[in-house]
Formats: structure tokens, C-alpha cells, sequence
């Protein structure tokens, strides 16, 4: 923590002018690094660089794999495995939303996926409309020869095919508002009872669209399997009540 009288604000309280004369700042950065500075003079690396930058004194950067970003990154993979393994990123993950699984690297002020900087190092910028995916299912995997571009859908499909993903079906999924036991009670509601589906609509607590759906098997196929199936509905007479007005 900077003290008092040695930031930059208090600057501006002795007409802008830095506490340390230029002659100090520079006999010392000659010799160690801002941090190193910041530390001796009990203060933060910025206000040592902001100093620097006050007096016209360079600043020096990094070290050398700041002027050559891509050889910075893989300063970050482990390639021990070989050219067929994954090369594993050691560096900052990206974040917790996604559990830490996929690396972060930063370079001149922009954040990128791991993956997908490596990805653009060796295939050029992703395509428009298409997303970096790992083939050997590893998110902390950097190898360009383990990713390709591809679309969203190839990538649900690859996953499901690959068990990673299993789709929810029937009152499995996440918006399902029925048991299958139900879905059957109203199965052959329809069938022996002739109920209409805005009594059923009210009596489950979904809508009329919903009872269709289920009477017409879009929706929860795997509770109607090897039921009795419903008779068609009667088709709907083809002129409409306005037509009707007019013709009257």
C-alpha cells in the first residue's frame, strides 16, 4: 500500500512533482526493477512506474518474451508427452464458472482461451461462426493438432456420441412439468374417456399446447411407447368463421 504523501494524488498536492528526486529514481532502476523499488520504498509498483514515466525515464519491459507473445505462451505448456500427446497448459486458468477447466492467457491487454490462442498460432484467426473444439476431450489441452474449428451442433453431437453428454428425454428433462404415470393417466384420458384437452390442461397445470404435444407424440414418446394409439382427430372444416359471416 502506497503511504501517504508518495502517490500519485498527493503529487498533485506539491504542484505534481514525484517525493524522489529523478537522480534516485534513476541510480536505482538502473540496478533493480520497480517491484524491487516499490519494496525498498514501502510503496506500489505503479507509483514507482508512475514516476519513472514522470521524469521521461524508459521503462523497461518484462523481460524478453514480452516483445514475442507466442513464445511467451508456450513458455506455459508442458509438451513432455510428445508431438501425438496433449500439451498440457500450466498457466492461469480461465475461470471458476466453468471449474477452472479451460487456460487463460493474457498478452498486451487481451484475454484469450488457451486452446484457442494456440489454435490461431498455428491455423490463423478462427473462422466466422465457428468455435475451437478439442478431438482428445481435454479442455486444459493446447496441442493445435488435438483442435479444430467446428460449429456448436458438431460439437453437441460429438459429445453425445461420445457419452459425455446425455440428452434428457421425457420427465428427465430440466422443463419437464409431467410424470411419465401422468403422461399415461392423460394418454387414456383421451383414448377411453373423450376428455378435451383444455379440462386436462386445468386439471395438470399446463397448457393446452402441452396436452397436443402429448397426444400427438412430440413430446414424452418414451412414457406413450406401446400404448394403444389415439384415433386421428377430425379434420377441420376449411372455411372459417369469417368466411362463414360473409357468406351469411
Amino acid at each position: 500500500m502506497t503511504p501517504v504523501g508518495q502517490g500519485p494524488v498527493a503529487w498533485k498536492a506539491r504542484g505534481g512533482r514525484p517525493q524522489w528526486s529523478e537522480e534516485f529514481l534513476r541510480e536505482a532502476y538502473a540496478s533493480a526493477t520497480s517491484t524491487q523499488i516499490a519494496k525498498r520504498l514501502d510503496c506500489t509498483a505503479s507509483t514507482v512506474l508512475a514516476a519513472l514515466r514522470f521524469y521521461g525515464i524508459p521503462v523497461r519491459n518484462c523481460g524478453p518474451f514480452r516483445a514475442d507473445p507466442i513464445a511467451n505462451f508456450w513458455r506455459f505448456v508442458d509438451r513432455s508427452g510428445g508431438e501425438a500427446a496433449c500439451w498440457w497448459w500450466r498457466g492461469a486458468p480461465r475461470s471458476a464458472r466453468n471449474g477452472h477447466r479451460y487456460g487463460r492467457y493474457t498478452t498486451r491487454g487481451k484475454v484469450y482461451r488457451a486452446h484457442v490462442y494456440a489454435f490461431t498460432v498455428m491455423n490463423g484467426p478462427v473462422p466466422t461462426g465457428l468455435f475451437v473444439c478439442h478431438t482428445c476431450d481435454q479442455p486444459r489441452c493446447v496441442n493445435p493438432a488435438h483442435l479444430r474449428a467446428e460449429t456448436p451442433s458438431w460439437n453437441t453431437r460429438d459429445a453425445i456420441a461420445k457419452g459425455r453428454r446425455v440428452s434428457a428425454r421425457g420427465e428427465q428433462a430440466v422443463s419437464a412439468k409431467l410424470t411419465s404415470a401422468q403422461v399415461r393417466e392423460i394418454w387414456f384420458a383421451i383414448l377411453r374417456q373423450g376428455a378435451s384437452f383444455s379440462e386436462l390442461a386445468r386439471a395438470y397445470g399446463v397448457s393446452i399446447g402441452a396436452i397436443q404435444n402429448i397426444r400427438e407424440r412430440r413430446s414424452y414418446r418414451d412414457a406413450t411407447a406401446g400404448l394403444p394409439p389415439i384415433p386421428p382427430l377430425p379434420p377441420v372444416h376449411p372455411r372459417s368463421r369469417r368466411a362463414t359471416r360473409s357468406a351469411a
